[in-house]
């Protein structure tokens, strides 16, 4: 069987958003995320998505992403949603997606599948990809969350001579954009990867992140002793409209133990309960063992792993 995909253009972001939601309905996706995630594409690197219709009805989408977190080599970060009932169609999909890649001259292929979703899972295991890590999605329910359980955090980080502020105690300048890229640059590089992490250049981690929609001044909580930004946790526009979304959220290496973490979170969740949020959403590595317990700890219930995947190419 020959297929036709279709390019996708703009105008079809709604249909391709509802037929996600209904493939997909334990991983809503909302609009704005959506085009926010998409738009970092536009500063230098490339996005390809596909469309698949069967008498006008769409029954699956592709895509090719170059993989951000690399410039030293090429990769793609490939996707397939297919309608069960067409589940048939993978092994053409992909041969044809694969194809369309080849002009790019990649390196290297990754995917990313739920741990639950296991044929999906089995179809890329049996085509050359193997498991690099696993991150874990959780949410928090902000209904059930008693804040006055970890009311002891921030007076131990004061104990410490640490202070708090948030993004918008600063102007909106190239200081203030410095200050939180090399904060970020330096807990990154500090967070457990199952691959080495390669930092944005400050300009384009301007375009990709800090001129971008999800950012929230007022929810970007940073920890500080003197005058020196030592600890971040980010509370960004969430997939869906009842949810935030936390950011990186890291503290730099000597200033552990202090309580420092834990306070930033409390702020952060404080923040969501204040403006009406019922849920806030975190993704962490599954090494990232750290973290994880504060999460565990505030009563993040964690979703079924993301499960990375990746094929080398001998080319």
């Amino acid at each position: 069987m020959e297929v036709n995909l279709q390019k996708f253009e703009n105008k079809n972001y709604q249909e391709y958003l509802e037929f996600y939601n209904r493939v997909h309905p334990d991983n809503q996706l909302g609009l704005e995320v959506l085009k926010e995630t998409e738009g970092r594409y536009s500063a230098g690197a490339f996005m390809e998505r596909y469309l698949l219709y069967s008498d006008n009805e769409l029954i699956a989408a592709t895509s090719l992403k170059q993989d951000l977190n690399k410039s030293s080599v090429v990769g793609i970060i490939v996707n397939m949603i297919i309608e069960p009932e067409y589940q048939h169609l993978e092994k053409i999909l992909f041969t044809e997606l694969l194809k369309k890649a080849q002009k790019h001259k990649p390196d290297y292929y990754k995917t990313s599948v739920r741990e639950n979703w296991q044929h999906e899972l089995d179809f890329y295991l049996q085509n050359g990809f193997v498991e690099i890590e696993r991150m874990w999605e959780s949410w928090l329910d902000l209904s059930s969350f008693d804040p006055k359980a970890f009311d002891w955090a921030e007076p131990k980080a004061l104990a410490n001579g640490i202070s708090f502020k948030t993004l918008a105690d600063f102007e909106d300048n190239e200081a203030s954009q410095r200050m939180i890229y090399d904060l970020v640059s330096e807990l990154l590089a500090d967070v457990p990867h199952g691959e080495e992490l390669e930092i944005w250049p400050f300009e384009l981690w301007l375009e990709r992140f800090w001129k971008g929609n999800l950012r929230i001044d007022e929810s970007m909580f940073l920890a500080f002793d003197g005058k020196q930004a030592v600890g971040l946790s980010m509370l960004l526009k969430g997939r869906a409209a009842d949810a935030m979304g936390t950011g990186l959220t890291g503290v730099k290496k000597n200033y552990r133990r202090k309580g420092i973490a834990q306070a930033l979170k409390l702020q952060a969740a404080k923040y969501a309960l204040d403006h009406g949020f019922a849920k806030i959403t975190t993704s962490n590595h599954s090494i990232n063992r750290p973290m994880l317990s504060i999460n565990e700890a505030m009563g993040f219930e964690k979703e079924p792993a993301w499960v990375y995947l990746k094929k080398e190419i001998n080319n």
